[in-house]
């Protein structure tokens, strides 16, 4: 924030701080200190927020429905049709839609080359998918309409800030 980055939200980075009630709390607090949101779903699957921190959450807190994201297992081929498959029977809600964007090239490869799912290919897969028309074109017959976090922000009550 110092150097002049506005930051959006806060996200654990695949659960770390819902690790342990402490870290969770930090989470929670630096939230409210900073009047972001923070990705939070009711839907714990994905985030992996114990259901012992649950009562944790203050209830100004912004809670999505669900965080969703393509998982390991699906050939490139079929990743439209996977999106689809996840997306389309979604009710109405608040989701995030996890996506790993780059473009496989050395630089991305040196950084995650310990990583055979979300590798390189993998973002480049992913940062394909999304720029694609095709998909563009799903999501608005889909009726999904994009929000940012700063959208979401908005929804935080002045009460909170």
């Amino acid at each position: 924030m110092a150097a002049g980055i506005k930051l959006s939200h806060l996200d654990s980075h695949m659960g770390t701080l819902f690790s342990t009630r402490e870290l969770f709390g930090v989470y929670l607090g630096l939230g409210k200190h900073f009047h972001l949101p923070l990705l939070l779903a009711k839907d714990t699957r994905a985030t992996g927020v114990s259901v012992q921190l649950l009562p944790d959450i203050n209830p100004e807190a912004v809670v999505i429905d669900r965080v969703l994201e393509m998982t390991p297992g699906v050939p490139k081929e079929k990743w439209f049709e996977h999106y689809k498959e996840m997306l389309g029977p979604l009710p109405p809600g608040t989701y995030e839609l996890i996506v790993h964007l780059a473009y496989d090239n050395d630089e991305i490869r040196a950084a995650t080359f310990d990583h055979p799912d979300w590798g390189a290919q993998w973002r480049e897969n992913d940062i394909d998918l999304v720029k694609s028309e095709e998909f563009r074109e799903f999501l608005k017959e889909q009726n999904f309409i994009l929000v940012t976090w700063a959208d979401l922000a908005k929804a935080i009550p002045a009460s909170a800030k």
